[in-house]
């Protein structure tokens, strides 16, 4: 996990991963929160996002906003939010590919497949341009501001 904007896209596309995993089980016709595979999707969240966002949040807080904010003026309990919010991502994402597959008539492992294609193409985005500030450590001080503007002007 990386940075705010690209955990939230990152959670939500491993939220819809589950649904692509367990879309046989989801086209039997039984509802997403009566299923087993909700408790793992939940258990995911809360075991293995929750534990890494907090920790990078922590140790890194400017480099987890991208530089874009500066995390000494935002408000006490924006922390944990952050958290709490890219936790419930994973189990967003895994309704959103849910519905996919129950609102789709025809092919509706298509509608799903282009769900995960759409995030994953959002992520390599976001790589792309904020490539600067994802391998970028320091605080948001440090962080040089006018190379991003070189560099939009460039291209």
């Amino acid at each position: 996990m990386a940075t705010i904007p690209f955990n939230l896209i990152f959670s939500l596309l491993v939220g819809a991963c589950f649904t692509a995993c367990a879309r046989t089980q989801l086209l039997s016709g039984a509802q997403p929160l009566r299923r087993p595979e909700l408790s793992m999707v939940l258990s995911f969240a809360v075991l293995t996002v929750a534990p890494v966002a907090t920790y990078f949040y922590v140790a890194y807080p400017d480099w987890s906003w991208m530089y874009l904010v500066d995390p000494a003026h935002l408000a006490r309990g924006t922390g944990l939010a952050v958290v709490v919010f890219t936790m419930l991502m994973v189990p967003v994402g895994y309704l959103l590919g849910w519905t996919m597959l129950r609102l789709l008539p025809r092919s509706k492992e298509q509608g799903l497949f282009a769900v995960l294609g759409a995030l994953a193409m959002a992520l390599g985005l976001l790589l792309a341009l904020g490539r600067r500030r994802m391998f970028h450590l320091g605080r948001f001080e440090d962080f040089d501001f006018r190379a991003d503007m070189v560099i939009l002007h460039l291209r």
